[in-house]
């Protein structure tokens, strides 16, 4: 096992954000792409910070809202 801080969920999700698209376009649900992933090893955030970074990959701060988004 690795010692050190793990990735961000951004950086995590932007390392598989074509494969990602990929499934998602082939008609994979957003939780059986998230379940393929977490189940892998490769993503180690919540389905609520995953379904986030999906929505907001492309900001630089995905987690950060305005009023009017609430």
């Amino acid at each position: 096992m690795e010692n050190g801080p793990k990735p961000s969920c951004k950086s995590q999700y932007l390392a598989i954000h074509d494969e990602t698209q990929t499934l998602l376009k082939q008609g994979y649900t957003i939780k059986a792409v998230y379940d393929y992933f977490f189940k892998k090893g490769v993503i180690h955030m919540s389905y609520n910070s995953w379904t986030k970074i999906l929505k907001n990959y492309h900001k630089p701060f995905p987690f950060t809202q305005k009023k009017d988004e609430l």
